[in-house]
């Protein structure tokens, strides 16, 4: 009784140490190390719950190739946390984006319908109703697509300091790449 009282304490610790990490609230505080185990172990779990091939294509390449696999694992960790922030920072209606646009699908359909069955009197309502619908999916489209516009100004403000910060190591770079081909200290 009590070894499984221990293993399944054990398992709940292991568990909270694997949880996913705290979801950052901007694009902008999106930091990844990956430099202890802990982490890429975390990485890892996450990606394997969200995208198994993807998991299983990692584990691969972490005994074949640590480098790749270091780069790959950043990637898809990235990608699977911007995308966390998004839909973190995503307004309240548009949680239900997918949902509004079935709607407005069907609501469009049944339109159409009763459209092509209408007698002649019954149409000119109906197209009215069809132009309403057309018009609140426009709303709908343009909201998400605004939305999508902003979140993007916020990862190319990023991309642009990263360039200005780059720009301004640009000796440090040259010397280092020219260092690691000839393999001897290379200083201007």
């Amino acid at each position: 009784m009590k070894k499984v009282l221990l293993l399944t304490i054990s398992l709940f610790f292991i568990t909270i140490s694997i949880a996913a990490p705290d979801i950052p609230d901007s694009i902008k505080d999106i930091k990844i190390s990956l430099k202890t185990e802990k982490e890429v172990n975390q990485a890892l779990e996450i990606i394997k719950t969200n995208s198994p091939k993807v998991y299983q294509s990692l584990k691969k390449l972490r005994k074949s190739n640590p480098e790749d696999f270091n780069k790959k694992l950043r990637n898809h960790y990235y990608t699977w946390l911007h995308t966390q922030v998004l839909i973190k920072n995503m307004p309240k209606k548009e949680k239900g984006y997918r949902q509004l646009v079935k709607d407005s699908e069907v609501e469009l359909k049944n339109l159409q319908i009763s459209y092509q069955t209408a007698n002649q009197n019954e149409k000119s309502s109906l197209k009215n109703k069809i132009i309403q619908a057309a018009q609140k999916r426009y709303q709908i489209e343009l909201k998400m697509k605004n939305f999508q516009v902003e979140q993007l100004k916020v990862v190319l403000e990023k991309k642009q300091k990263e360039v200005g910060t780059f720009k301004k190591h640009q000796d440090i770079f040259i010397e280092r790449v020219a260092t690691k081909c000839t393999r001897e200290k290379i200083s201007k």
